[in-house]
């Protein structure tokens, strides 16, 4: 009874934490993307060619989507490495993973469907009716599937890399997003939400979920505490592992967030010792919940082995504020003061966060999800991303802010289906201009 008041008294202080809504301007500009290549030639009109002849690679066809259907649903083919012990099977195909905390991990991939969202919105949360009025809809699965594995099964090391290679290849820039919760997920969200961050990122190369055996609710906190430090290890084994498996040419991204930063950190600078070059491409540390004192300590190992780190805060992260209370220490992902390291980009979501938690935002807010893939796919550095704006601490260094909205990101993806009747359409449109010719 003691820890929920505390908690709801946190909650209430967090609440007032946040500032007033800023006045941000709403983004002209829309970023649109078209995966399909049309087949022009020399004979191609010019109009034709124009229209359809520029490649937008860094959105062509996802890699780990292996069933689209625009309007309900897609299903991914999710990697993942896990150090949760499996509980007993009850289905042919779909394994269980439980909170039994293993010293070692395993491997396997996992078929997921979700359901056609709004960009952000947690797939396990969409709601299946929908309303007409006050009066509900029954809901339709054909047109609005609930979450659901098809397959989840382990791979043995071997099968694990020729299979997550393979996706690699099918990657147009040879992209892999890890993805690594935080506290209170079970493996299932992990796996989903690892999709979700490939469909709203989006992002279209090959995804890997690390799942850590976090014990779920918010009474087991103080407890996932050890469990997060002894999870180092096995992680450290699985990046380890998955550098050596993938080719060189590989653009390795970690997303990683709250006390899941806490593994990923620890790990990379285990890895150090091991790599004289810098095999991450792209370190994005979500909202962490690590400690100031730690995250200096280890942000330079992780420096050494990342091409790019970027950190993202918020001043009205409930959640942070809270850790903060209990470990009498500011959290890193905790923006009030930022916290600035020389060659971290330090990204303050406080204008553009303002939800009651405002601590998921990685995953559940369009502007943040945008600007993650203008950084990962798109290698724009903070001061190329036109909706930041650069301020300083009180001592002067440097971090940036939300000075208006991100771009609106409008993708289409086209599968076979899509993609004949596109060019279709296309030989019609070409008949057309050369018999006015």
């Amino acid at each position: 009874m003691i820890h929920w008041i505390l908690v709801s008294t946190l909650l209430v202080v967090a609440s007032c934490r946040v500032s007033d809504p800023p006045v941000l301007k709403t983004s002209n500009i829309s970023i649109i993307y078209d995966g399909y290549r049309a087949p022009v030639n020399e004979n191609t009109p010019l109009l034709v060619r124009q229209a359809f002849a520029i490649e937008n690679r860094e959105l062509a066809e996802p890699a780990a989507i292996i069933d689209w259907a625009d309007r309900s649903h897609s299903t991914w083919d999710v990697f993942y490495a896990t150090n949760r012990g499996i509980q007993t099977p009850t289905e042919p195909h779909r394994l269980h993973f439980g909170n039994e905390l293993l010293t070692f991990p395993q491997y396997g991939h996992a078929h997921i469907t979700i359901p056609t969202h709004q960009r952000g919105e947690d797939p396990l949360l969409t709601a299946p009716t929908k309303k007409w009025g006050f009066i509900p809809v029954k809901h339709d699965p054909e047109l609005h599937p609930l979450v659901s594995f098809p397959l989840v099964e382990r791979l043995d090391e071997d099968q694990f890399n020729s299979s997550l290679n393979d996706q690699i290849a099918r990657s147009e820039f040879h992209d892999l997003l890890i993805f690594v919760h935080g506290f209170n997920v079970d493996f299932d969200n992990a796996i989903a939400r690892t999709a979700q961050l490939g469909l709203d990122m989006p992002f279209n190369g090959a995804l890997v979920s690390y799942c850590w055996p976090t014990q779920g609710g918010v009474k087991n906190y103080s407890s996932d505490e050890p469990i997060n430090q002894q999870c180092v290890a096995p992680f450290t084994q699985f990046l380890s592992h998955l550098i050596d498996a993938v080719p060189d040419t590989t653009r390795i991204h970690i997303v990683v967030h709250s006390m899941g930063n806490r593994i990923v950190m620890q790990g990379l600078n285990q890895l150090k010792a091991k790599h004289d070059d810098k095999p991450i491409d792209h370190l994005v540390l979500c909202a962490p919940d690590v400690g100031v004192s730690d995250y200096r300590k280890w942000i330079s190992g992780c420096q050494q082995v990342c091409n790019h780190v970027t950190l993202y805060t918020n001043i009205g992260d409930s959640a942070l504020i809270s850790s903060k209370s209990l470990h009498s220490e500011q959290r890193a992902g905790d923006a009030s003061p930022p916290v600035v390291v020389e060659g971290v980009e330090t990204i303050d979501c406080s204008t553009i966060e303002l939800g009651l938690m405002g601590h998921s935002y990685y995953g559940s807010n369009p502007d943040v999800l945008t600007d993650i893939f203008m950084l990962t796919k798109q290698d724009r550095k903070a001061d190329q991303r036109t909706h930041l704006k650069q301020e300083t601490t009180a001592v002067g260094e440097p971090y940036w802010v939300f000075e208006n909205h991100a771009p609106k990101l409008i993708y289409s993806w086209n599968f076979e289906k899509q993609a004949k009747t596109l060019e279709n359409k296309l030989v019609k449109v070409t008949e057309n201009l050369l018999e006015r010719k």
